[in-house]
């Protein structure tokens, strides 16, 4: 597997989990939905990762 199909999966596994966690606390499911996936994108974007491994695959090319 490549890095993007990795990241995308951890991805959206963690969306389905943040948002049950986060929809136990506030009883809505758009609400859980929508923080899960501001944490989400806090926990895994990392520009100077992606930056790096954009690089290296280009090297590789």
């Amino acid at each position: 597997m490549n890095y993007q199909k990795k990241t995308a999966m951890f991805f959206i596994i963690s969306i389905i989990c943040l948002t049950y966690v986060f929809y136990c606390f506030t009883n809505s499911v758009l609400a859980g939905l929508v923080i899960s996936t501001f944490v989400s994108i806090f926990l895994f974007y990392d520009p100077k990762k992606i930056k790096e491994k954009r690089e290296k695959e280009a090297n590789e090319i």
